[in-house]
């Protein structure tokens, strides 16, 4: 996508890697950046744009996908030290949407709920403060594995769970570990039907089933080496969320 030839949507098989059913083309205002962000949701229902001051929603359900155009955010003129205006983005094994900006700065913008539509997708802007200078870069792996097809846009199942996140409800250890992995539980609640998600960098997702006890030891043993994006879940709720490194 870019302002001269604006967005071009094709239908894709990812067994065969053809392309297909071209969709008419979209355009933008000449006010777009040469090259801009285009991520998927984890659905794949919406498309999120992101053309230099602004970010669009399109629904790649609407008879017409060009009408269906919804600007979830204008750039509010942020700048750390530089100007946050919107660039390329990534749809991440959180499930949440991430954006760069094209000058160096500190912030990552964050698209909380892409599953939603508008502005209920919960954007928002300069959200993620970084240890270090950013210009413009982001991660665009292609997705390997698939993000959870359970994911909904029901605010109360959607996403992470902040509060839950932060009152340590459990402690995962150790998070370097070649074998095995423990589980604590401290609440008293969310004790059936939880699964622990791990997720690597290339978006490769692992699955196991957490029983109802209060501590559980889970084998790893076979999980391949690496970085992974650990979340314990329970109904399509992140209940918690940390890093595991897999060591051979």
């Amino acid at each position: 996508m870019n302002k001269w030839n604006g967005l071009n949507i094709y239908d894709f098989n990812d067994t065969t890697g053809q392309i297909s059913n071209p969709r008419p083309r979209i355009m933008f205002d000449q006010d777009t950046f040469h090259v801009t962000g285009l991520s998927f949701s984890p659905n794949s229902r919406y498309l999120y744009a992101s053309p230099l001051y602004k970010v669009i929603q399109f629904d790649m359900e609407a008879p017409n996908i060009e009408s269906s155009r919804t600007v979830i955010a204008q750039y509010d003129g942020f700048r750390n030290p530089y100007g946050t205006i919107f660039y390329l983005s990534a749809l991440a094994p959180d499930g949440r949407i991430y954006i760069s900006a094209t000058s160096s700065t500190y912030n990552l913008h964050v698209i909380k709920k892409p599953d939603c539509p508008g502005k209920a997708s919960e954007i928002v802007q300069h959200g993620i403060t970084l240890p270090g200078f950013n210009f413009s870069s982001i991660p665009t792996q292609p997705h390997y594995g698939y993000l959870p097809s359970t994911y909904s846009c029901d605010s109360t199942l959607n996403g992470i769970n902040d509060d839950l996140t932060n009152k340590k409800l459990y402690e995962v250890f150790p998070t370097i570990a070649r074998d095995h992995i423990k589980i604590k539980y401290n609440g008293n609640q969310y004790l059936e039907d939880r699964t622990l998600h791990l997720t690597n960098q290339i978006g490769s997702q692992y699955l196991y089933k957490i029983s109802n006890q209060t501590f559980n030891e889970i084998d790893i043993s076979n999980l391949p080496s690496g970085l992974y994006f650990l979340q314990i879940v329970h109904k399509n709720k992140v209940l918690y969320q940390t890093k595991l490194v897999k060591c051979q």
